[in-house]
């Protein structure tokens, strides 16, 4: 393969029709300037420029070479700012995975934000609970929740987001069962639970009041259900006590669908981290939005 410098300044040399000139514009001496091109011509096995003592000329296979390798460069300057353009003003498709319920509450809201600030962008989101491959995905940002990182050097994890789980059901059934005053309470009511907590029936619901005091009780419920958005749904029918994160709830409490219960009891946290592949060379799009995520932390 032929020297990318020597070509560069065998251009330069055809362009300023002079030795001489082109080892003053690149800044290098006459005598490497015509070494270089000479080398040039041996790796080739022909003669490019015929010299002569007043004027050079080009050889049919010097003129070939100087409009093809002309063309090269150019796409090469090209390709350069091309990526320095994207270094500077975030542009192109970003790609993020996250969790099925940050995805359907939180993360579109920061995604429309985002999008108005940097009008170069275009999003492409993928909602998932497993932890997807970044690199076989070609994800640039992944949020997942603590219990679901990676142990690795390779990943920018950061924590963003604090998650609490509430207690909640509709007015109708707190009117025909009772409202709950201590999560004790909670054994005596039909309760909706998640397939990942329940185990035939039963689910282990685990608490925490304003000063620590953990206090852990065992539900029981006719509905079991492997999603949160179908549980919701059944708690503002008023098929039971729901126990889910306050994300998808806040709606629906403060339209009167469900009413919060236990109010100053709440579920340990669950933290939420945004992670990108570690490189020292992220791309604008991806700085950019790891800044703004990062503003938007525990907000």
């Amino acid at each position: 393969m032929s020297d990318l410098n020597a070509i560069t300044i065998f251009v330069k040399v055809v362009e300023c029709s002079s030795f001489s000139q082109a080892a003053r514009e690149l800044e290098l001496p006459k005598a490497t300037v015509s070494r270089k091109v000479a080398a040039l011509e041996v790796s080739l096995g022909v003669e490019l420029i015929h010299r002569t003592t007043r004027k050079l000329y080009l050889t049919e296979a010097g003129n070939l070479y100087f409009q093809r390798c002309r063309h090269i460069l150019s796409e090469i300057a090209e390709a350069d700012q091309a990526i320095a353009s994207l270094q500077i003003e975030p542009q192109g498709t970003l790609r993020i995975t996250a969790p099925l319920i940050f995805g359907m509450t939180v993360l579109g809201d920061w995604v429309t934000e985002f999008l108005h600030k940097y009008d170069q962008v275009h999003v492409e989101v993928l909602l998932s609970n497993q932890s997807l491959d970044l690199a076989a995905e070609s994800i640039d940002v992944a949020f997942r929740w603590q219990s679901d990182l990676i142990e690795s050097s390779q990943e920018v994890q950061k924590p963003v987001k604090r998650v609490f789980y509430w207690v909640c059901a509709s007015p109708s059934y707190l009117q025909q069962h009772g409202e709950p005053k201590v999560p004790q309470d909670l054994v005596q009511h039909c309760c909706l639970l998640l397939r990942s907590r329940s185990r035939s029936g039963h689910a282990d619901w685990q608490f925490v009041n304003s000063i620590k005091t953990i206090e852990t009780v065992k539900v029981t419920g006719k509905w079991v259900v492997n999603d949160v958005i179908l549980a919701r749904q059944a708690a503002i029918a008023g098929a039971g006590i729901a126990y889910l994160p306050e994300t998808i709830l806040i709606d629906a409490i403060e339209s009167g669908k469900l009413t919060r219960i236990l109010p100053t009891w709440s579920a340990k946290e669950k933290t939420l981290y945004v992670t990108c592949p570690n490189s020292l060379y992220l791309s604008s799009k991806v700085r950019a939005f790891l800044d703004f995520v990062t503003a938007k932390s525990f907000q």
